[in-house]
C-alpha cells in the first residue's frame, strides 16, 4: 500500500537498536485497517520527496472546488460525502463479483463498495462458487489525468450552477494543457 504523509518524530531506542518513526497522513479507514494487519509485521519501506504531479495538482483543484460546494450547500453534508455523491455521479465504476471472504480486496482499491447481492460463478470446470457482485467506484487518486478532468469539468459545472465561482474556461483550459490533456 502506498500513501503519502510527513514525518512526525524519530527516535532512537535507548539501546540504539531501533529507529522508532511516527508518521501523519490523512485519516482513511482502509488504511487504518491495513496498518492494523501488518503491526509488528517486517516491512519494506521506502521513503522519497514527494514531488507534486500532474494528478497532484488536480486533486488540490478539485478538493478546492469540493470545499466551496459545502461551503455553498450547508446542510451538514460534508467534503468526503459530496466526493462520494460527484463520484457515484459522474465517477467511473465497475462491476465485480468476488467470494464474500475476497470482498475485503474490494475495499482495499476501491473508495466506494456497494455490494449488489449474491451470485453465482461458474469455473471452467463447472463448479459453482457462491459470490457478492459489487460496484465499485474509484478514489480520485486512482484516475488518469485525463479521467480526473472529467470529473473536474463535472465539478465546474455544478459549481457555476451553484453560482461559485471557478477558474475561466480559459484558466481551465491552460491547466489541461500543462496536465497534458489533449484538449483539441
Amino acid at each position: 500500500m502506498k500513501f503519502q504523509g510527513i514525518i512526525d518524530k524519530i527516535a532512537i531506542t535507548l539501546d540504539n537498536k531501533w529507529l522508532l518513526v511516527t508518521f501523519k497522513f490523512p485519516y482513511r479507514t482502509a488504511l487504518q485497517e491495513r496498518a492494523q494487519t501488518l503491526t509488528e509485521k517486517d516491512l519494506d519501506i521506502e521513503f522519497d520527496k514527494h514531488t507534486e504531479s500532474k494528478t497532484d495538482q488536480q486533486r488540490k483543484y478539485y478538493w478546492a472546488l469540493v470545499k466551496e460546494l459545502r461551503k455553498k450547500i450547508r446542510n451538514g453534508i460534508t467534503e468526503d460525502e459530496i466526493h462520494e455523491n460527484i463520484l457515484r455521479r459522474d465517477g467511473i465504476s465497475e462491476w465485480l463479483a468476488l467470494p464474500p471472504d475476497k470482498m475485503y480486496v474490494a475495499k482495499e482499491y476501491y473508495k466506494i463498495v456497494d455490494d449488489m447481492g449474491p451470485t453465482v460463478l461458474t469455473t471452467p470446470s463447472g463448479k459453482e462458487i457462491e459470490a457478492r457482485q459489487l460496484r465499485c467506484w474509484k478514489g480520485l487518486r486512482r484516475y488518469t489525468v485525463d479521467e480526473a478532468c472529467l470529473l473536474i469539468d463535472s465539478l465546474v459545472e455544478e459549481c457555476r450552477e451553484q453560482g461559485i465561482p471557478t477558474d475561466t474556461p480559459d484558466e481551465i483550459k491552460r491547466m489541461k494543457e500543462q496536465w497534458g490533456v489533449n484538449i483539441g
